[in-house]
């Protein structure tokens, strides 16, 4: 097995539609900020994206963006939510204007990287800390990075349950450290959060087993790898559609304006038949790890 990137094995990525097909829920496919700067993160950061090989065969890849400090998150332990927490929901009356040009709010600061370690933190709580969309808006802001944000890890579904998820992650930490990053960040998207759509992942995301570990599987594997939880973001990836393409995305019907519980979604969609508008907004949880070992262009040990 090899590890290589979009930079040096370009080719690699012209099989992985066909291999990865249904990996990720067709909606997930269609996010306002990721679909503006998808050919740009290959084209302009093609060394940050992975791919694990044996042979012809692509077994697992892995996303990331260099992006810039965000000051203030701190990744405490996830502490249990307020009493009234925020909804997932998008209110009723309006949305931020986020587009796939980065025009929209300003890009609120994320990660704080000091001596004592990685932190995030942003006034106003989960509603207002930054998701992967702020992230993806500031990897391409032109501002000199900081730190390495990982956009996504998937396995291809014929080599599933061989902890390749863990070597590419371990590839992430160790590329963030080849860089000249001290740490590795991602906003995770909680395996069974998509079995509980109505709870704010606020509270998600303090659930715990009777051990006292995460109850997400994905949160938990990244604590057990030495990963630190930090605050959750309930408006972390905006996708908005027509009510057509909505429909198309879940194989649902929506007859009506209002807010549904869909297959595989992580929070409620809104549908707003009048303006013939689809929006949802999915949420993440951060997380943080300490950089690992600079070790590029060495084969990779199945682990």
């Amino acid at each position: 097995m090899n590890m290589v990137s979009h930079a040096s094995r370009p080719e690699v990525w012209d099989r992985i539609p066909s291999l990865f097909d249904g990996i990720l829920p067709e909606y997930n496919l269609h996010g306002d900020v990721m679909a503006g700067y998808w050919k740009r993160l290959f084209a302009e950061f093609g060394a940050f994206q992975l791919a694990l090989i044996e042979g012809d065969d692509v077994l697992a890849v892995a996303r990331s963006l260099p992006i810039p400090a965000f000051p203030a998150v701190s990744f405490p332990a996830v502490s249990p939510p307020a009493a009234s927490p925020p909804t997932d929901s998008p209110p009723t009356d309006s949305f931020p204007s986020v587009s796939a040009s980065g025009a929209g709010p300003s890009v609120s600061p994320l990660i704080s990287i000091s001596e004592a370690g990685a932190s995030v933190s942003v006034d106003g709580g989960g509603d207002a800390l930054p998701g992967i969309d702020d992230a993806i808006v500031a990897g391409f802001s032109g501002e000199a990075p900081t730190v390495l944000c990982a956009l996504g890890i998937e396995v291809a579904p014929a080599h599933q349950g061989r902890r390749y998820a863990v070597t590419m992650l371990d590839a992430l930490r160790d590329l963030a450290a080849s860089a000249g990053f001290g740490h590795l960040v991602a906003p995770l998207r909680p395996t069974w959060k998509e079995r509980y759509p109505l709870t704010p992942i606020s509270r998600y995301a303090a659930w715990t087993t009777e051990t006292g570990e995460p109850f997400d599987p994905w949160l938990r594997k990244h604590v057990t790898l030495g990963g630190t939880l930090g605050t959750p973001a309930h408006r972390s990836s905006m996708i908005t559609g027509t009510v057509h393409e909505w429909e198309t995305w879940t194989g649902m019907a929506f007859p009506e304006s209002g807010s549904y519980v869909f297959p595989h979604g992580l929070a409620p969609l809104l549908i707003d038949r009048t303006a013939d508008r689809g929006t949802y907004w999915e949420p993440c949880v951060w997380v943080s790890h300490p950089a690992g070992e600079p070790r590029l262009g060495r084969p990779v040990e199945e682990r």
